[in-house]
């Protein structure tokens, strides 16, 4: 393939291609049990796409909309997403998909109908603070929080890969790698074509993943979702960078020692007024949720 143009893999128009399309369930099913295998847990063996799109159940509740979801032959639900910016309530919005996934197969009363469902998470970016949590996969379940190894039921499971954490300590040769992290190769715009093909030399999956893009690229329609995509990106955050900079602009010309929690506000303030989420607000502008909410009330804004 060639390397005219810089490929986002985590493009959402670009996975749901590869990832999510019946002809290429195996790609999926390689990637959801290259975590499997990392956590050592058992393999899935066939995997049959489900509605991506979990309607509410209530009139105004949130519509989710999910990149991967599949059912395997031993019942195990698996969603996939892949997630670029950064959402400090990442966690309770996976949670929030394992809910609508883990309900919505319960039949009538009988409990017995819930099947094992997991959340899979790859993030563009760094959720959990490297002090505390070094590690780049991170998998949650329910346990005795008395005895740890004790778990309640293993039908709740998600996963977390933070990609700047593993391309920080990525192995040197590819050979090196784990199943999981020649995926994560894959994902990552570290790796170069060289290595990316004799990764895909060893992996079937991959290289068809790599075929996938090749006919992506060749699609006019596709390309221009794609490019929309990647300008939507672009501009949230040149949106962002430039909010945060006149936010501070505005803090030093105040000259008084609170210019920068004015500057903080001012940050905040134009986010509300552009309906962005309180948590995106909250990393950018450096304020207290709290903080945010008063700010908001008192302005109208909430």
């Amino acid at each position: 393939m060639t390397d005219e143009r810089r490929i986002n893999r985590l493009n959402d128009a670009l996975s749901k291609y590869v990832f999510a399309r019946p002809e290429r369930k195996q790609v999926a099913l390689s990637l959801i049990n290259a975590f499997f295998a990392f956590e050592g847990t058992a393999q899935l063996v066939d995997f049959e796409f489900l509605d991506r799109e979990l309607s509410p159940d209530k009139r105004r509740a949130k519509r989710s909309h999910l990149d991967v979801v599949g059912i395997s032959a031993n019942g195990t639900v698996t969603e996939v997403e892949i997630q670029v910016d950064p959402l400090l309530s990442m966690g309770k919005r996976s949670l929030y998909y394992w809910t609508r996934l883990y309900h919505r197969l319960m039949r009538g009363e009988d409990y017995t109908k819930l099947r094992r469902t997991v959340c899979i998470n790859i993030l563009a970016y760094e959720l959990f603070p490297e002090k505390e949590t070094p590690d780049f996969h991170n998998c949650f379940g329910v346990l005795n929080k008395k005895h740890p190894k004790q778990m309640l039921t293993d039908d709740l499971e998600i996963h977390f890969v933070e990609l700047p954490k593993w391309e920080r300590n990525r192995p040197k040769k590819w050979t090196d790698m784990s199943h999981l992290e020649r995926w994560l190769a894959y994902f990552s715009n570290q790796t170069s074509q060289k290595e990316l093909e004799e990764i895909a030399m060893s992996d079937p999956m991959i290289q068809e993943a790599l075929q996938a893009e090749r006919e992506f690229l060749m699609d006019p329609l596709l390309l221009t979702e794609y490019d929309i995509e990647e300008d939507e990106r672009r501009d949230r955050v040149a949106r962002e960078n430039y909010v945060l900079q006149q936010g501070r602009q505005e803090g030093w010309k105040q000259g008084r020692q609170d210019g920068w929690q004015q500057g903080r506000q001012e940050v905040a303030l134009d986010m509300l007024r552009g309906k962005e989420p309180l948590d995106k607000i909250v990393t950018y502008s450096k304020l207290t949720m709290e903080q945010v909410k008063k700010l908001g009330k008192e302005n109208g804004l909430l």
